[in-house]
């Protein structure tokens, strides 16, 4: 038996600090392998947004939360921002 088979659900958290005391999502019990979440874009390109998980086994039991990733989210706005604009995605692979 996989490890991955003893998984019942994940959380994910998304957050405007790497504290994740500002969640902007906390979605618990999901079960499937990919979710779509809509964040806003950052006031400011110089500001990160972070996102980290953790898995639920079959008897509840949370698992430590991963590290936490940043990313950035720009609007599209005409403007080069020197790096450019780029598509944002993420994911967890088992």
């Amino acid at each position: 038996m996989s490890l991955y088979s003893l998984m019942k659900s994940r959380q994910i958290q998304v957050a405007w600090d790497g504290n994740f005391l500002n969640l902007e999502h906390d979605v618990s019990d999901y079960t499937d392998t990919r979710i779509t979440l809509f964040v806003a874009p950052n006031i400011s390109s110089h500001y990160y947004k972070y996102w980290r998980v953790r898995a639920k086994d079959i008897a509840g039991t949370y698992s430590a939360w991963s590290e936490p990733l940043k990313f950035r989210i720009y609007k599209k706005d005409g403007i080069d921002h020197a790096s450019g604009d780029k598509s944002c995605a993420f994911g967890v692979a088992r």
